[in-house]
């Protein structure tokens, strides 16, 4: 990995071959993805199809799906990755952005749908990891996170939500959305 700032940058060459290194400027938010390219490359090799071709696809790959994608507003750059979200992609989205050099930074985390029984134990575990990192604010919402004493806003639902940003929009931030796709974090993004 070279970069992931915001986009993640990588390089890589096929074992055993000379030909060099394959530079790659992907349009994902996250170093997280480099496991998601790598695989995308071994996929590709084992059929055959060439190191430029790869790096080529892996380049133009621009994600519209909520996931690991950059969105420019008039207001806000936001990092929405709205579409699905379990304790290890929270964890994962959390510290990358934390590394990213861009500020000031904000957080809106919906809740991690169906854990089942750990749902309260992991929720709490992002919330105290929340706790250590540098964000200038923090925004939670749903049911879960909502049951968890702390110092960040939380609210109910995400119209909860839009009634603040109706009467309050931030501006000039880098924000991270990220949550369970149940949650309609990706219906923010028009007013941010």
């Amino acid at each position: 990995m070279i970069d992931c700032a915001p986009f993640l940058h990588f390089r890589w060459r096929e074992e055993g071959i000379s030909a060099g290194w394959n530079d790659v400027r992907t349009h994902l938010i996250g170093a997280y993805n480099l496991d998601n390219m790598l695989a995308a490359i071994s996929i590709g090799t084992h059929f055959g199809v060439s190191a430029a071709q790869i790096g080529n696809a892996l380049a133009r790959y621009i994600p519209g799906n909520n996931r690991s994608q950059l969105e420019e507003t008039v207001h806000n750059h936001l990092i929405m990755d709205a579409y699905n979200a379990n304790p290890t992609s929270m964890n994962a989205a959390l510290l990358n952005f934390r590394d990213m050099a861009v500020g000031p930074k904000m957080v809106i985390l919906g809740d991690m749908r169906e854990l089942g029984e750990q749902s309260f134990e992991e929720h709490t575990k992002i919330v105290s990891l929340l706790e250590t990192l540098p964000f200038e604010e923090v925004w939670l919402v749903g049911e879960e996170f909502g049951r968890i004493e702390c110092r960040f806003r939380k609210f109910a639902n995400v119209e909860e939500v839009k009634a603040t940003l109706r009467a309050n929009r931030p501006e000039g931030f880098y924000i991270l959305i990220k949550g369970s796709n149940g949650i309609h974090l990706a219906e923010l993004a028009e007013m941010l």
